[in-house]
């Protein structure tokens, strides 16, 4: 999966910086090495690889990638305060969104996506 996941996010345009690290306990010290924009994290280790490991790093931009299609993971993980969720079969077609949703920018430019108002 992990390099599923590399693999596409060398072909997608993204405002931020990625990084995967196969070991939760190694979080920290790759983050001190290579600042980064988002984190993308397995749903077995969330929350707690990220409230234990990266207390300065905000959880709004951590992506949990979930092992099954299921309402209850995603609402538990952005209860926790993940910035996006996504099943590991939906990874394919979705990993930009979720970045995006994550990042708070518009899958292709790159910039802010303007705030959403509602029909009056």
């Amino acid at each position: 999966m992990r390099a599923l996941i590399v693999e596409l996010l060398e072909r997608v345009d993204h405002c931020g910086v990625v990084i995967a690290v196969s070991d939760p306990a190694g979080l920290p010290g790759a983050l001190a090495e290579t600042p980064v924009d988002l984190v993308i994290v397995d749903g077995a280790d969330f929350p707690a690889c990220c409230r234990e490991r990266l207390s300065d790093f905000p959880l709004d931009r951590v992506v949990v990638i979930g092992a099954e299609p299921d309402a209850a993971y995603e609402t538990a993980a952005l209860r926790h305060g993940a910035g996006a969720w996504l099943a590991r079969e939906d990874v394919g077609e979705d990993l930009q969104g979720a970045l995006c949703q994550a990042l708070g920018c518009s899958p292709r430019h790159g910039t802010p996506t303007p705030p959403e108002v509602p029909d009056s």
